[in-house]
């Protein structure tokens, strides 16, 4: 087991806004479509943004962003899969979202969180989530 993380980097104009800072570090993401569940969303969200779908699929916690001011719930996933097929650079989706693809060890993702580098909440939160429990992977991947 490789043990890396790929990740995403994207513009999000809301951040850009809020601090200057729209050049957002993220994990693989997005809405869940009509009739479709949360494993399917995340699985096809792999597919679309890495090109690869998930060899196994196990759902890790979920939480709400702003639950005085929003109904929005993430769940966060870990997905396996063979990193090494997975090309670093550019992609363009299907549906025009322009990404930079990058994998990173679990190590110097986890000390990025220390560098304040990683914003999102679903990052900052899943990459606490795998800092305090990464002896797990082995029991949750099998």
């Amino acid at each position: 087991m490789r043990q890396k993380n790929v990740l995403i980097r994207q513009f999000r104009l809301p951040a850009h806004i809020a601090n200057g800072l729209g050049d957002m570090v993220e994990f693989v993401a997005g809405r869940v479509e009509p009739n479709e569940t949360l494993v399917d969303a995340a699985r096809r969200e792999c597919r679309e943004e890495i090109g690869v779908a998930p060899e196994k699929t196990v759902q890790l916690l979920r939480y709400l962003t702003t639950p005085g001011s929003s109904d929005e719930e993430v769940t966060i996933f870990l997905c396996a899969i063979d990193s090494s097929t997975i090309r670093d650079g550019s992609r363009t989706t299907a549906d025009g979202e322009h990404l930079q693809i990058m994998r990173t060890s679990i190590e110097d993702a986890i000390r990025a969180l220390n560098r304040y580098s990683m914003r999102g909440s679903p990052l900052v939160i899943g990459l606490q989530w795998l800092a305090l429990n990464r002896e797990h992977l082995p029991n949750l991947l099998a």
